[in-house]
């Protein structure tokens, strides 16, 4: 492997950009959007693209009554 391109999402993409940029010392490749949604940093061989958190639809979300199952994702450490 030369390299590794990390995708996870994130609850503020500019306040992780900041982060990545400013305290780890990535390299800013790309920002999409006005204002800005998706973002790509690089260290070396390392790229990380972390797009925002979706938010959940009330309107498709399981009720916390209903009888069914809801799925949980786990965090990326």
């Amino acid at each position: 492997m030369h390299g590794s391109t990390a995708v996870f999402t994130v609850k503020n993409v500019m306040e992780s950009l900041a982060y990545y940029r400013d305290k780890l010392g990535f390299d800013v490749a790309f920002e999409y959007g006005k204002p800005t949604f998706y973002i790509g940093l690089c260290s070396g061989e390392v790229t990380v693209q972390p797009p925002p958190r979706r938010r959940a639809n009330p309107a498709t979300a399981p009720s916390r009554s209903s009888s069914t199952t809801a799925t949980r994702s786990m965090p990326i450490w």
